[in-house]
């Protein structure tokens, strides 16, 4: 007699084969939703900085930037120094209601809904610095902004005696006004130049991972006055 039932060990041997061929599976599936976590994540850092610097460029005066990379103490400016060359300063409260733009708006404006993810366009503010939270990661934001001093060299052409050739140049002598003026402005250099970087620091299943942005900003502002 032919015995057609299915003993244990064939039971067996059948789901761990099914088993097996399960983990690569959930593997890929497990990889896959923590690939969309981090893109998501990525999104997020990097329309939020994009966000930031337009607006630093695009909507803010320089005397703002250069108010907040000057001002000491109330924890909103680190390792400041005297204004010289390449002097630096690093802002961790993106949200302080200095930083707005010429409409008198704040640009990074706190968070107060009590929502898990923060919503697009606000901020929220610990210990560590300014951050905003999705899918439970939350992503620190430190904006450096350094000084730098331009200078320039004046010439003055010398023509001939028709006033149609160049014939040579000489270099304006000590005590003698340029053709253009780069004086301070309510204590704001004409020449002044800065190089914004924006820092993005989060942890990534228990990695520490770390991203930045850069831009510069020129006076543009006073530039041109007499």
């Amino acid at each position: 007699m032919n015995h057609k039932a299915v003993t244990m060990i064939e039971f067996v041997l059948a789901v761990a084969v099914v088993g097996a061929s399960l983990v690569p599976i959930t593997g890929s599936m497990l990889s896959y939703f923590k690939r969309v976590k981090t893109i998501e994540g990525s999104l997020g850092f990097t329309n939020r900085a994009q966000a930031v610097l337009n607006a630093l460029l695009d909507d803010v005066s320089f005397e703002v930037v250069y108010t907040l990379m000057k001002e000491k103490g109330g924890g909103h400016c680190e390792n400041v120094i005297d204004l010289q060359d390449r002097a630096f300063a690093l802002i961790t409260d993106l949200t302080d209601k200095k930083l707005v733009n010429r409409d008198g708006k704040q640009i990074c404006p706190q968070d107060n809904s009590g929502q898990e993810n923060t919503p697009e366009g606000l901020w929220r503010v610990s210990g560590n610095g300014t951050y905003f939270r999705s899918n439970k990661v939350d992503y620190y934001f430190t904006l450096k902004i350094t000084n730098i001093p331009l200078q320039f060299h004046w010439k003055q052409y010398k023509t001939n005696e028709n006033h149609n050739e160049v014939i040579g140049w000489e270099i304006k002598p000590a005590g003698v006004e340029p053709n253009v003026q780069t004086l301070d402005v309510n204590d704001i250099k004409r020449d002044m130049f800065v190089q914004l970087i924006l820092y993005v620091k989060w942890k990534e299943y228990d990695r520490d991972m770390e991203y930045s942005f850069v831009t510069f900003k020129a006076n543009l502002d006073n530039s041109n006055d007499k």
